[in-house]
């Protein structure tokens, strides 16, 4: 019993796994808890999936989401003796956090390959969008894996609309903040103290922001 999305908490929940081929004919099914974790689930599937599927593993790629990936599981596919092929997503908090330093590598390089759309023909309402892939490799507890980072034009017009945004935005509170006599600081620490403080309430703007500081000595007479 528990949480029920269809409000029934009456009931007791169970969950179906299911491993299909790729015309989507199941292949091997089992009923759960309706508490259990995928990430559970896919380590006990992988061992009856071997033996289930004997040789024919070896013409088989396993594709799950990113439950799948995690250090217990892929020892397991590591320990098969017949070797088990994969694809699934790298979560960004696995091994060290070892997709982020990947994703990171591959902007750095900017060495990407070209690899069209997804599909032949556009939808009726927007352009097919282009993707680019870098391939790496990396080795975990002895095992090599393959990790391919992808990117698309898909969203470029968002972030280029997001920048004039953030920038008039910007522009906005810039003025507000620092317009007429409040451009005047009394002395250079005031100034840079003002300008830091500005600059982290908005640093989650896309525009990347710099200020100029100007001396004014001013001579008074004395009395």
């Amino acid at each position: 019993y528990g949480h029920s999305k269809d409000y029934r908490p009456d009931l007791k929940q169970i969950m179906i796994g299911m491993v299909t081929d790729g015309n989507g004919l199941p292949l091997y099914s089992t009923i759960l808890d309706g508490n259990t974790a995928d990430c559970v689930w896919n380590y006990e599937t992988i061992t009856e999936l071997s033996e289930f599927l004997g040789d024919r593993v070896l013409n088989s790629v396993y594709v799950a989401d990113s439950k799948l990936v995690t250090m217990r599981n892929l020892e397991a596919i590591a320990s098969l003796d017949t070797k088990l092929q994969f694809i699934s997503r790298s979560p960004a908090s696995f091994h060290s956090k070892i997709t982020q330093k990947i994703r990171n590598e591959a902007y750095e390089k900017g060495e990407w390959n070209d690899i069209g759309a997804h599909r032949d023909t556009p939808t009726k309402n927007s352009a097919l969008a282009e993707y680019e892939a870098m391939s790496f490799r990396r080795e975990i507890n002895g095992s090599d894996y393959r990790f391919i980072v992808y990117r698309s034009d898909a969203k470029e017009h968002l972030v280029d609309r997001k920048k004039e945004t953030d920038k008039e935005s910007l522009d906005s509170a810039f003025a507000k903040r620092f317009s007429g006599k409040k451009k005047t600081f009394a002395c250079e620490k005031d100034a840079k103290n003002d300008i830091l403080k500005f600059k982290a309430e908005h640093k989650k703007n896309l525009s990347v922001i710099s200020c100029t500081l100007t001396e004014r000595v001013e001579y008074k007479k004395p009395r």
